[in-house]
């Protein structure tokens, strides 16, 4: 990192690539299970091998203002001392206040401390069902009855972005492709089928 030898405070450089934002892998695991007129069946699956900046949204502002956990060095002396160099090559040795620093490393549009690998493992839906098939008399009319609980986007197993669904992820132009800004996250949802034969 090039730093100000005067304020202390990171210097912006040119443009550097820092990845794609398109997975390298993904896909999915489903697995079923059935016991006597019982079916557990789950679906697993995963995005893996994409970059994203976050350049807006609740990480950002939350370094802007000090209130992110990579705001916390040198908040117990009153100073930072960046880790970079000058323009020249010799060792940064300027202390910078806290604050200011740390606001000037999103006011500068800074990315570093933004960059995350936007992959996931993720538990996307479980079904659990029961068939009342074997419980009908051969008369009725009814020839078959499955009663099925569904959970969606039940549980995040791994991910690898800060205080944020990988999910959320969403940019709102045509030239900004893997820069991000945070939105509501996935919504879990619980619900029922029916299924019945005549």
């Amino acid at each position: 990192m090039i730093i100000n030898k005067n304020s202390g405070f990171p210097m912006r450089s040119g443009l550097t690539n820092v990845g794609s934002n398109q997975p390298n892998w993904f896909g999915g695991i489903t697995n079923t299970f059935t016991y006597k007129r019982i079916t557990l069946s789950a679906l697993i699956d995963f995005k893996l091998g994409r970059d994203y900046i976050i350049n807006g949204g609740g990480n950002y502002n939350l370094w802007r203002h000090g209130l992110h956990k990579g705001t916390l060095p040198g908040r117990d002396v009153g100073y930072v001392i960046a880790d970079g160099v000058y323009p020249d090559g010799t060792v940064n040795t300027t202390k910078a206040a806290v604050q200011p620093y740390y606001e000037s490393i999103a006011g500068n549009r800074i990315d570093e401390p933004f960059i995350y690998k936007g992959g996931y493992w993720k538990l996307r839906q479980i079904n659990l069902s029961y068939n009342f098939s074997g419980l009908l008399p051969s008369s009725f009319f009814i020839k078959d009855i499955k009663f099925s609980l569904v959970g969606s986007n039940i549980l995040t197993i791994k991910k690898w972005t800060e205080n944020m669904d990988p999910e959320e992820l969403c940019s709102f132009t045509d030239n900004s492709d893997g820069r991000g800004w945070n939105s509501l996250p996935l919504t879990r949802t619980l619900g029922f089928n029916l299924n019945v034969k005549f």
